[in-house]
Formats: structure tokens, sequence, C-alpha cells
């Protein structure tokens, strides 16, 4: 039955089903037609055996003789002259039968199988065929590896979860630390001979709590990226360049910029004010782990610009390959690094259709930001 169900592989359940019946039925109807052929001639080969002709004033005559059949015998006799005459109903009851049993092997048993078995082991072992049992499997299939990819992403974001939870309470318990202690200096101190003690300590208590209103108000303008609107205007690349460039010396102090920048001025379509803010994140991260030069690479490529910059720092770690761009993941929190430059500046690449991307390269980090133009 091999040529059956291959020749069946394409078909829907109904056709299949309904070939199938037909095919069986045609069989079955068949062999019972044979059959009772058969039977017939053997009742006839039977009759003949048990009469005798005599010829009797001159006519022929047929008179059956005495037969001694045994209570068995008779009994299969009866029998078999009863199949012949219901044998259309009987293989066609059978026949039907033994179809939808060989249907349910070819078409249905690997798929409710497959259905009743199916874990994320075996999840590719889809049955071959294209009926609607076998596009329920794929749907199934396509469900599971949905909800796989979704329990990933959501210890993922579990993961991260704790992550920032555990990166704000230590970078609110420091400067809430220093607060504590000042405070407790201002209680013990004699407020009108040390003026300046005084000064210093109320001086680090502002500071400090400076430092905690920037933390908070960058955590709400990192809630506030949900809501992110991209204005994209038309600017020329090199006017673009010379802004960074700019930007890049207010922030640098003593370390060498080589830029590498195109030769030619073209139009660009892009938010600037987000792709600096997303730029200056990337390059105080470079300034701070940098030995001494930065390398920053500017172009355009297939309607894309891609900024690249390296430092020649030691790079990042592995942890830092698998969560820099998480919120509030900082190599050196006790540095004041909050952990979200990275962040902010992926959300933004995003919403401009392109990505950010983190590596390693030449013993030094190297971060690309990929914008659609």
């Amino acid at each position: 039955m091999g040529w059956l169900k291959n020749l069946s592989s394409k078909w829907s359940l109904k056709k299949s089903f309904v070939i199938y019946l037909l095919i069986f039925l045609i069989l079955g109807i068949a062999l019972a037609k044979i059959n009772s052929i058969l039977i017939k001639n053997y009742e006839i080969k039977s009759i003949n055996e048990y009469i005798r002709s005599d010829i009797i004033d001159g006519r022929e005559y047929y008179i059956p003789s005495e037969q001694n059949l045994s209570i068995f015998k008779n009994y299969m006799y009866r029998v078999l002259f009863l199949y012949k005459d219901l044998a259309v109903v009987i293989h066609s009851i059978l026949f039907s039968l033994f179809g939808f049993y060989i249907y349910y092997i070819h078409k249905l048993r690997e798929p409710v199988d497959y259905i009743c078995n199916i874990r994320e082991d075996n999840i590719n072992d889809i049955p071959n065929g294209d009926n609607e049992l076998i596009f329920a499997c794929k749907k199934i299939t396509n469900e599971m590896k949905s909800l796989k990819e979704e329990k990933i992403k959501v210890w993922n974001q579990y993961d991260a979860f704790n992550h920032m939870v555990s990166s704000m309470s230590h970078d609110m318990k420091n400067p809430l630390t220093i607060v504590k202690g000042d405070v407790d200096i201002l209680e013990m101190i004699d407020i009108e001979d040390d003026n300046n003690i005084k000064s210093e300590t109320i001086q680090s208590i502002k500071k400090n709590l400076i430092r905690i209103e920037k933390y908070l108000d960058r955590v709400n303008y990192l809630q506030s990226m949900d809501q992110l609107r991209i204005n994209k205007k038309s600017i020329n690349i090199l006017d673009f360049i010379e802004t960074l460039k700019n930007n890049a010396k207010m922030l640098n102090s003593n370390k060498h910029i080589h830029w590498i920048i195109p030769k030619e001025d073209i139009i660009i379509n892009i938010d600037a004010y987000h792709i600096e803010e997303g730029f200056e994140n990337v390059l105080n991260n470079a300034l701070t782990h940098a030995n001494s030069n930065i390398y920053i690479d500017i172009g355009v490529k297939d309607k894309k610009m891609l900024i690249s910059i390296q430092d020649d720092g030691k790079g990042f770690s592995g942890e830092a390959l698998k969560y820099s761009t998480q919120k509030f993941y900082s190599e050196n929190p006790q540095s004041g690094n909050m952990g979200l430059g990275l962040n902010i500046t992926k959300h933004i690449m995003e919403r401009h259709g392109g990505n950010l991307i983190i590596k390693n390269h030449n013993n030094g980090a190297l971060v690309e930001m990929i914008i659609n133009l």
C-alpha cells in the first residue's frame, strides 16, 4: 500500500478518506462477486454429483440420489450458500473497516502521535505531507517555538529586572550613605567654631543630593524612551560631523581622537538631536576606558550611516558583551556610571530602524551605531 500512501500525500483528509473508502469498497465488492461465482459453480458441481439420469418410456429423467451428509458438512453448505447471498454486504462492511484502518495508518497515525508526544526535544520532527492535520502540526510547532522564545524573553527580562533592582539599590545607597554620614558630622561639630568643616559637609550633601536627583531624572528619561518620537530632518553629513567634533571637544580633555570621515558631502535624513545624544553616550564610555586613543569612523553605505567608535582600552568583558546594553548595567558602578547610556543609545538606534553592535576589536572596545537613512 506504499503506492497509495505516496499518491495521497498531498491530498486533503476529506478527499483521501473518500478515495480510500471507494478503493476498498470496489475491491471488496469485486472479491465478493468472484467468490459468489466460485460458490455458484461449486453448487452446480455438487448438484450434478447427486443427480442420476434414467430413461423411462424413451424419455430422460433426472432423479436425485440419496445424500448421506454429515451434520457438520450440511451446516458448512448452509453457511457457504448464505455467504453467497450476503457476500456483497459482508465484503462492503469488512473492506470499509479495513480501508479506514489503512487510511488511519497512512494519514492520521503519525500526526496524532506527534501531537500527543510533542516535546521541546522533538519539536522539529514534523511528519511529511500537506493535509490539514499536517498543517495543524506545523502551526502547533510554530506556536510552541514562539512560546519557547517568549519564555526565554521573559526569563531574560526577569534577570534584567533583578539586575536593575540590584543596581538601583547599589547606586542609590552610596550617595545616601554619604549624606547620612555628613548629617552625623553636622550633628557632632560645633557649628560656630567649625565653619570650614560645616561648609565642606554641606557641599558634600548638596553634591550627593544632586547625584541622586540626576539619577532619578535619568530613570524618568529612560521610562519616556518608550514614547520616543523620531523627528528626521535633512542635513549635510559634513555639517553633522562638525557638530559631533565640537561635542567631542567639550567631553574630551586628554585623549587623542582620530577621525575618519567621508570626503564628499551628502544629504542625510536623521534625527540629529537624538543621534548626537547616542553618540555622546558611546563616546563617554570610550573616553572612560581608553588608554590614550579613540578612533571614530563615519560613513554611508546602502542607505545606512555607520558610526564606529573604537578605543585602545582593555575591551569589554564577557559579561559586558552580554549585558552592556541592558538597563542599569555598569562594570564599575562605584565610578558613578548609572549604566543607562548604551541602553538609551540602542533604543535610539532601533527607533531609527538600525542597531547598536557591541564587540571587541584589536584588544579594544568597538561600538557600531547603525542608522537607517
